[in-house]
């Protein structure tokens, strides 16, 4: 999730919980705790695709929060001495902020490495996109509420976001289920046996969701909104160059983005470039984590240093397509011009 809502949350958190005890500074700490995992964007790594894939591992780490956590009370404790009595609820304070932050990262898409350093496994649930409004809104209008006036209203205010944001998650967890159980019904048609399918909701909202199916040469993309009628989604097909794999799987960068996606990858081939872009974050054919990791010389593939190609082309006319698809299942697939 973005890290202004991270922050959000976090503050929301820490007020509900000692706000009244210590005042501001609740709120303060709150909002730091909550962005604080994703600090780990100022680490350079030497290529773009291992700053893609080690984003959200050690700094998201559950095993990691054991040691950090008593690291950061003590801390707390040190610069508010006046507060220092209130050891338990700092510890739920800095406790909750950290493990909430990675759980909500858990239910984007991208993917979170909770058990690092035992498993690099990235999690990730893609029941929720990475900014939604409809979830930041009430821990906005929350904590706008208690930074004006700390009365009991206020406070009430917040825990009352807090609650609406929960059930936001849970509706997305629900709606999410739904969605795939009536794609599902068609996958058999399509590929029996042999697919992949990646569900994710459509950029701010939750009632328009975009699904891949990845099966052997290719995918199909498609969209289903909560207003479909009953029936087969709309899909397109898209073909990968996937007899490339076996070469590509020996090449550390490649080999890592094919598992990083879980499976959910393209490779083309412009030119001599051999590009891979991740499915999951995007769509056809503009995908955000794409990378050259390759060049075909005489025939032959050739690893290269990696090099991320900025496919990020976010239109007024995408966006208003998203919204009018939600209600007008009749509208043709963002392709063309649309995409680019």
């Amino acid at each position: 999730m973005d890290s202004f809502t991270q922050a959000l949350l976090g503050s929301a958190i820490a007020e509900s919980v000692i706000g009244k005890q210590v005042g501001r500074k609740a709120s303060l700490w709150g909002a730091f705790l909550g962005v604080l995992p994703d600090l780990d964007f100022v680490v350079r790594y030497s290529n773009p695709v291992d700053s893609f894939t080690y984003h959200r591992s050690y700094s998201h780490s559950l095993l990691v929060f054991i040691a950090l956590v008593p690291l950061l009370v003590w801390l707390i404790r040190k610069l508010h001495p006046a507060s220092a009595q209130q050891t338990a609820a700092w510890t739920a304070v800095v406790t909750l902020c950290l493990v909430t932050h990675v759980l909500l990262d858990t239910l984007t898409i991208y993917g979170t490495q909770l058990l690092w350093p035992l498993s690099e496994y990235p999690f990730g649930i893609g029941s929720v996109f990475i900014i939604d409004p409809l979830y930041s809104l009430p821990l906005l209008i929350g904590c706008i509420a208690v930074l004006l006036t700390r009365g009991a209203t206020a406070r009430r205010i917040l825990q009352a976001g807090l609650v609406l944001s929960t059930v936001y998650l849970l509706w997305g967890l629900l709606a999410q289920h739904i969605m795939h159980n009536r794609i599902q019904q068609h996958l058999d048609e399509l590929a029996p046996g042999i697919h992949r399918v990646t569900l994710t909701p459509a950029p701010f909202n939750s009632l328009l969701w975009r699904f891949i199916v990845r099966v052997e040469g290719g995918y199909y993309e498609g969209f289903m909104s909560f207003f479909d009628a009953p029936g087969k989604p709309a899909m397109q097909f898209h073909a990968s160059r996937d007899e490339l794999i076996p070469g590509l799987q020996n090449m550390p960068s490649a080999a890592r983005l094919m598992w990083f996606s879980k499976g959910q990858f393209s490779i083309t081939q412009q030119q001599d470039s051999i590009i891979i872009s991740d499915l999951r974050m995007g769509v056809e054919p503009d995908y955000v984590f794409t990378f050259k990791v390759a060049e075909r010389v005489q025939g032959q593939l050739v690893e290269v240093a990696p090099q991320h190609i900025n496919n990020r082309n976010v239109t007024r006319q995408k966006l208003d397509w998203i919204y009018q698809r939600i209600s007008d299942s009749s509208l043709p697939l963002p392709v063309g011009n649309f995409a680019r």
